[in-house]
């Protein structure tokens, strides 16, 4: 056992042991040092710092969606708890709360998702409602002109 031990100890003074990152004069602790500001794939955008209006209407407006329907959702899931009766089995509770909450979530969503332009100021949120107003009633009117006129 003695000469294993020996000879081992002489086989590891003759070879040197194998470093892949060896010929790198970095150390380690820089390789996984990542940046903490945002990287831009072109110049321009890391010289502009405020979203574009596109970025805005989705952001408010899904925001505003989001935080409608969540408390539409709540809203109505309570409605629906209150007019379940006592005689109603656990289906029906859950299908009333379900679809009760569901409703109210998604009307009051579809109204706090048209409020985007708020976060603008009072002028500019009343002229994007006059705009959407007057586009909502050319929509129906569109729709019951077609429904009138084109046969279908």
């Amino acid at each position: 056992m003695a000469d294993a031990a020996t000879q081992n100890s002489n086989n590891e003074q003759k070879y040197k042991q194998y470093h892949p990152y060896q010929q790198f004069d970095v150390p380690i602790q820089n390789l996984y040092n990542l940046p903490t500001s945002p990287e831009y794939l072109f110049h321009e955008e890391a010289l502009n710092s405020r979203r574009s209006w596109g970025e805005n209407l989705q952001y408010y407006t899904g925001s505003g969606y989001l935080t409608g329907a969540v408390l539409g959702a709540i809203k109505g899931s309570v409605e629906g708890l209150r007019q379940a009766e006592p005689s109603d089995t656990l289906k029906l509770r859950i299908n009333r709360v379900l679809n009760s909450g569901g409703q109210v979530g998604r009307r009051f969503g579809n109204s706090l998702g048209a409020i985007y332009r708020a976060a603008g100021g009072l002028r500019s949120a009343a002229i994007a409602g006059a705009i959407g107003g007057v586009t909502a009633a050319a929509a129906v009117a569109g729709k019951q002109a077609v429904k009138r006129y084109v046969p279908i």
